[in-house]
C-alpha cells in the first residue's frame, strides 16, 4: 500500500472534490497536477447523475446509434430540466446532435444532418457561455465547422479543446477524421494512437 486517504464531501461539490483528489494523488505520486484548480461550483447531484447516464449511452454510439443517442438525449434533457444552466448537460446534448448528424450524413440524409449540426452548435455555444473551461463543446464546434467547410475555425476549436483538456480522447479521435480528409494520414495515425492511449477501452477510438 502506497497511499490511502478518505474523502468526505457533499455530492453537490463534486467538481471541487475531483480537483482535491487530483491534487492529493499528484502530491503523493510526486507529479504535477497540471492546470490550475477550477473555481468551486456546486451542482445538482441528480442532474450530475443524469449527465453521467447520458454519457454512458452516448459512448455506446458505435453499436446502435439511433437507440442509444435517443436515450442519451433524454438523460441530458432531464438533467437540464433540473438545472437549466448545467454546462455539462448542454455539452452532452451538443455531442448527441453532432453525432446524430454524422450518422445521418453517412446514411445520405444530408438535410436532417444539417439540422442536427445547427442544434449541436446552439448547445455547444451555450455550454461555453456557462463554462468557458470545458473542452467538449470546442470539439463539437470543431466538427460542425469542418462540416460547414470552415476549416480554419475548425482547427481553432480543436486547438482550444486540446489546451482545455489534453487528455480528452474524443478530441484526438475526431481531429483524426479531420486531418485524414486532407491526406495527412501520418497525422491521423498519431491522433488515433493518442485517442486510444487516453481511453484504451473505447471501442469508438479503435474503429476510427
Amino acid at each position: 500500500q502506497v497511499w490511502l486517504e478518505d474523502f468526505r464531501e457533499e455530492l453537490k461539490d463534486v467538481f471541487a472534490l475531483q480537483d482535491k483528489i487530483a491534487r492529493v494523488v499528484a502530491e503523493n505520486l510526486q507529479i504535477s497536477a497540471g492546470a490550475a484548480p477550477r473555481p468551486n461550483r456546486t451542482v445538482n447531484p441528480d442532474a450530475h447523475a443524469l449527465v453521467l447516464e447520458g454519457r454512458f449511452f452516448w459512448n455506446q454510439r458505435a453499436e446502435r446509434p439511433e437507440e442509444v443517442l435517443g436515450k442519451a438525449a433524454a438523460a441530458f434533457q432531464r438533467a437540464l430540466a433540473l438545472d437549466a444552466n448545467f454546462a455539462e448537460a448542454h455539452a452532452g446534448l451538443g455531442d448527441v446532435w453532432v453525432t446524430r448528424g454524422l450518422y445521418r450524413s453517412l446514411d445520405g440524409r444530408g438535410a436532417s444532418a444539417s439540422d442536427d449540426y445547427a442544434r449541436a452548435k446552439v448547445e455547444a455555444e451555450r455550454a461555453l457561455e456557462l463554462n468557458p473551461a470545458l473542452a467538449e463543446p470546442h470539439v463539437t464546434l470543431g466538427y460542425v465547422a469542418y462540416c460547414e467547410l470552415q476549416f480554419a475555425a475548425s482547427e481553432q476549436h480543436y486547438a482550444r479543446a486540446f489546451a482545455a483538456n489534453p487528455n480528452y480522447a474524443l478530441a484526438y479521435h475526431w481531429h483524426a477524421l479531420r486531418v485524414s480528409a486532407f491526406g495527412r494520414f501520418d497525422d491521423r495515425l498519431r491522433e488515433i494512437e493518442q485517442s486510444i492511449r487516453h481511453d484504451p477501452l473505447s471501442s469508438n477510438s479503435r474503429c476510427s
